[in-house]
């Protein structure tokens, strides 16, 4: 089995690279959902809690078995 390397392109001095026609067309798109003057027709607020032990410090616990 052979392998190539490749090199990416360089990167562009704007620090972004041109977009495809087919992006341009999406952005364009979206851009036109977002300028929209109408409110949402529906409004809310959502509220979440996430807590996340990023210790380690729990990796033997196991639960006990049920029935």
């Amino acid at each position: 089995m052979s392998f190539t390397l490749t090199s990416p392109a360089p990167m562009p001095a704007n620090g972004m690279r041109e977009l495809t026609p087919k992006e341009l067309a999406l952005r364009a798109s979206a851009m036109a959902c977002i300028q929209q003057l109408e409110a949402a027709q529906c409004q809310g607020q959502a509220f979440v809690s996430l807590f996340f032990d990023g210790t380690g410090n729990n990796k033997d616990w196991k639960e006990s078995k049920l029935g």
